[in-house]
């Protein structure tokens, strides 16, 4: 009996596997599971630890049936495919955004010797030399050789006009030029910089893996560059175009002494011609009329120049320079140097003062903010001082010149003549600030004004913008806006342009936005004016059109 219980119950268990195996026999059920098994297990194992995972693989046949797993593993599979497809699209925009932003390329376009991109394999750095302007050294920054005694900051005297950089490069590709960099500035290539390299050279270039040796000896400029700390770097160019960095020092330049010329003792000045905004005003003794005609300051002015001549007895002079108050101190060995007018001038120079050099400085004043400067002027010597120009300048002006440039004058334009003056604005054209409307022979009275103090005036001014008015404008007879030093207009309509008590003008531009919203400037230039006394705005006035000003500023 005992044994019919066991055989009845093996012969049930295997019909419950043949049942099992029979089910499992679908083959889209069966591709689905094997899918869901293999997705969860790949996904599982990714994030789960591994006894985790082994439970989550497991499942208990007893507890879930076929048609639950299936179930299961297909809103399983749904959602780690979205999860891994999201993961997947992310990470992929996220490696195709940075490789869209990213640039490996330095932001000021040059390389550093250990970017792949320099090509660069040694450099020999042998010697970094301060010298004068006559190519004399003044001061080494380390013993020949011993470029690792380079000092953090290499302190230069004052006379230094360059910096000589000696050496040579080992590169995988071939350098076209070779140049230098102050302060981050543009790089200053020269083919005289690029020596050829001797035999010896070449082989240690070589016994790095290089396949090119060059030579360098570089001088950069810092005749220029104002007393102070600077940043002085070497760079390479190659054949693509590549540029790279492979030298990069910081020097300190001394502040040079300024020295007074005193004739009979050391040497000698000339102030010859003087000039403002190109107009010669002042020819031999130049000094004398400034001292007669700017006493009080050069104001109103874009552009003055300063032509003389000047020798030291024991130094030569090697370059020039300027400064305006406080201002950067601007030194060229070149820019201001000038030849003498005739050879006959300058044998008669030289022959009182043999280290004689002629000077022009022309030197801008139009970007000055309101306020009074003192303009200095020197000469930088071969003992790097400077000596002061001014003593002779500013013979008849104490000393020293000054450059005044005035505060904006806003003219009142209350005073109208023909006008309509509208103090709190005229709402009805859209203007809330005061306005005056002209008419015909429309003008201001801006009474006494010294108008070479100033640069320029700036006049607001509008129309209605209509077509009538600018069919008015159109046959108009001259469209000047400007300056009079009498009560006159213009013009009216097709009236030819009255000159009479003339000062300074432009010519209006018509707007088609009507009134505020077409407002124009009318910059008339007073840089050359040097009228003093009574001033009238006028225009010429297009036939029945009106026209109103807004304001006038002096500057």
């Amino acid at each position: 009996m005992k044994r019919l219980v066991i055989v009845a119950v093996l012969v049930f268990a295997l019909l419950v596997t043949l049942i099992a195996c029979n089910n499992n026999k679908n083959p889209e059920e069966t591709t689905d599971a094997t899918t869901t098994k293999n997705e969860e297990t790949t996904t599982t194992a990714g994030t789960t630890k591994g006894d985790e995972t082994t439970g989550g693989v497991t499942t208990n046949a007893e507890e879930t049936t076929v048609a639950e797993e299936t179930t299961n593993a297909e809103e399983t599979t749904n959602a780690e495919e979205t999860t891994i497809a999201e993961e997947t699209t992310a990470a992929e925009e996220t490696t195709k955004e940075e490789v869209t932003t990213e640039d490996p390329k330095p932001a000021d376009g040059i390389y550093a010797t250990d970017d792949a991109e320099a090509q660069w394999k040694h450099t020999s750095f042998d010697e970094c030399e301060a010298r004068d302007a006559a190519d004399t050294e003044l001061k080494k920054a380390f013993a020949p050789g011993s470029c690792t005694d380079l000092p953090e900051v290499f302190e230069v005297p004052v006379a230094t006009a360059s910096i000589r950089f000696w050496g040579w490069l080992a590169t995988s590709a071939k350098v076209v030029a070779v140049g230098y960099q102050i302060d981050g500035g543009d790089v200053a290539f020269n083919d005289a910089f690029l020596v050829e390299a001797e035999q010896g050279v070449i082989d240690v270039a070589a016994s790095v893996g290089a396949s090119n040796a060059t030579r360098y000896r570089i001088y950069a400029d810092i005749s220029g560059v104002s007393a102070g700390e600077h940043t002085v770097a070497c760079i390479y160019k190659l054949e693509d175009g590549t540029l790279v960095r492979y030298i990069e020092i910081k020097i300190n330049k001394a502040a040079p002494e300024v020295k007074e010329i005193v004739k009979g003792e050391n040497g000698l000045i000339s102030a010859d011609s003087y000039k403002e905004n190109g107009e010669e005003l002042a020819t031999g003794s130049a000094y004398k009329w400034l001292g007669e005609n700017r006493a009080n300051g050069i104001s109103g002015v874009a552009n003055a120049t300063f032509r003389g001549w000047v020798g030291l007895n024991d130094y030569t002079i090697v370059g020039f320079g300027y400064q305006i108050g406080d201002g950067k101190l601007v030194l060229s060995n070149t820019e201001f140097s000038v030849d003498f007018s005739n050879e006959e001038h300058k044998n008669q120079v030289l022959a009182i003062q043999a280290n004689a050099v002629c000077y022009e400085f022309t030197i801008s004043l139009a970007d000055l903010e309101p306020g009074t400067y003192e303009l200095k002027l020197y000469a930088l010597a071969s003992d790097g001082n400077l000596y002061n120009l001014m003593s002779k300048w500013g013979q008849n002006t104490e000393g020293k010149l000054l450059i005044v440039v005035p505060e904006p004058y806003e003219a009142p334009i209350n005073n109208v003549i023909s006008a309509t003056y509208f103090g709190e604005g005229w709402a009805a054209a859209g203007y809330d600030c005061p306005v005056s409307l002209f008419e015909y022979n429309g003008g201001i009275n801006l009474g006494e004004l010294d108008l070479s103090k100033y640069t320029k005036v700036t006049i607001m001014y509008g129309f209605d913008g209509s077509e009538v008015t600018k069919n008015n404008f159109d046959a108009a007879g001259g469209h000047e806006i400007g300056l009079k030093s009498v009560a006159t207009s213009y013009g009216v309509a097709g009236d030819p342009s009255n000159m009479e008590g003339e000062i300074a003008h432009t010519d209006m531009v018509f707007s088609d936005q009507g009134w505020a919203g077409g407002q124009r400037a009318a910059v008339i230039d007073l840089s050359t004016i040097t009228y003093n006394g009574q001033v009238y705005l006028f225009l010429h006035s297009p036939q029945g059109t009106q026209i109103a000003i807004t304001s006038i500023i002096f500057e």
